[in-house]
């Protein structure tokens, strides 16, 4: 059969599939042709039905990475001004239009640059006059920091005179119980009086060393006592001499200290151009202070991301300090609660970065370290560091529809969003809605 079959393929009169061969091939030529040996083709078409399965699955891995990219976009435009957007969307496709729209727009970009050259004056001036303020206190710093020193001074002889007297009393107190000893053995009669010749000899060396320490304790005690108070008598006088001398008070030094903080935290708000983010635990009153120039950059387009501890905390969570958050949220783009967060630091235009242990929106009086540091390098990895780009697009709860989302680190180091909203269908607490943060998936993205 395998010859009469090789004698028609040499033919060449038909298609690949017209002729067949079912059972095994005896001849070479007929197993190892494609279009005639029925295994061959049956492994063919398997091979090809599978290229076709995974194209099918990699278009459906496709489409489901597509409809996740979707509802995040979707998500990310709940809070997009439309009616802004379709502006920018003109200005883009037609940027100028006619020429009397583009003399009324030139006008309005001459007269906000005009604004903004002005603010930027004001802002570098407040903040020189802060600066030039607190460098005018500096020689009454150092003087209070020399009173500070004479003042420990006093504390630490007046410590050390004390010692000695608590020593001498020790010394005291050691003498009378050896006196008692040889008072005791010298009142014994008889017998027991002839037994201890050998104890009352032990008491009566006791009683003499004990003496002899009580003695130099108690002098060396006086002439502490004495050097200690001359000594702080001097440093009275001393001290109170540099203080009339001293231009400005302590408070005066912490006011104006407090003001250039103020003032440097005021200039970077007004300069942003760009972005603006602030990661400050606590929110109080010197928020109000900020508040101004935080709706300023807001109303030139800078974005301004805030993150805060979430309303567990024991400071966030009082009346007074819940109120602020709120008018915070009024003024800035994004207010995200954080648990236990300790961070302080403030990224400007993605290019300056202060960092230390100044609360942005609260501290008052205490005095702080701030170190500002200026690079665009730099302060992308503080951002990446921080997954700031991520942690600023909380999402709504599925389950109550409200955006009262915080961001929380579980015990195994992982980031999760939990819903805060009491009235939540879920019940709160331990049933609260949660959602990993998929920090891999959002980056590649």
């Amino acid at each position: 059969m395998d010859n009469a079959l090789k004698g028609v393929l040499r033919g060449r009169r038909h298609s690949s599939g017209d002729i067949v061969r079912v059972g095994p091939p005896q001849l070479k030529e007929i197993a190892d042709d494609p279009h005639v040996s029925l295994p061959l083709m049956v492994r063919a078409r398997l091979a090809d039905v599978e290229g076709r399965r995974a194209q099918a699955s990699a278009e459906l891995l496709g489409i489901r990475r597509r409809a996740e990219e979707l509802a995040e976009l979707e998500a990310s435009l709940v809070r997009v001004d439309a009616e802004a957007y379709a502006q920018a969307r003109a200005l883009v496709t037609e940027p100028f239009g006619d020429a009397a729209s583009r003399d009324v727009r030139v006008a309005e970009l001459k007269k906000a640059a005009g604004e903004v050259g002005q603010t930027l004056a004001a802002a570098d001036q407040d903040l020189n006059r802060a600066l030039k303020d607190r460098d005018d206190a500096e020689d009454s710093r150092h003087l209070w920091n020399q009173v500070d020193a004479l003042l420990d001074e006093a504390d630490r002889v007046e410590d050390a005179a004390t010692a000695a007297e608590s020593a001498a009393l020790l010394s005291q107190e050691r003498l009378r119980q050896a006196q008692r000893t040889l008072r005791e053995v010298e009142n014994r009669t008889g017998l027991a009086k002839l037994r201890s010749r050998a104890e009352r000899a032990e008491a009566q060396a006791a009683c003499g060393d004990a003496t002899g320490q009580y003695r130099d304790a108690q002098d060396h005690a006086l002439k502490a006592r004495d050097i200690a108070d001359r000594r702080r008598a001097q440093i009275a006088v001393q001290t109170e001499e540099m203080m009339r001398a001293i231009p400005f008070s302590a408070g005066e030094i912490d006011r104006r200290d407090t003001e250039a903080r103020l003032a440097a935290t005021r200039y970077r708000t007004q300069t942003a151009r760009t972005s603006l983010w602030l990661w400050t635990p606590w929110v109080a009153r010197r928020v109000r202070m900020i508040l101004p120039e935080l709706r300023a950059a807001a109303d030139r387009g800078v974005r301004v991301t805030v993150f805060v501890r979430d309303p567990s905390d024991q400071l966030q969570k009082k009346p007074a300090n819940a109120s602020l958050v709120e008018d915070l949220r009024a003024v800035v783009h994004t207010v995200v609660p954080m648990h236990v967060m300790h961070q302080k630091i403030v990224v400007v235009d993605e290019k300056t970065v202060m960092l230390g242990s100044l609360n942005a929106l609260s501290q008052s009086w205490t005095r702080e370290v701030m170190v500002t540091m200026r690079g665009a390098y730099f302060a992308r990895k503080i951002l990446t560091h921080e997954h700031a780009e991520v942690f600023a697009r909380p999402p709504k709860c599925p389950h109550c529809g409200q955006d009262d989302i915080e961001i929380r680190r579980g015990a195994k180091e992982n980031w999760y969003w939990r819903c805060y909203n009491r009235p939540c269908p879920t019940g709160g607490g331990n049933k609260a809605w949660k959602k990993d943060i998929d920090l891999w998936r959002r980056s590649r993205v």
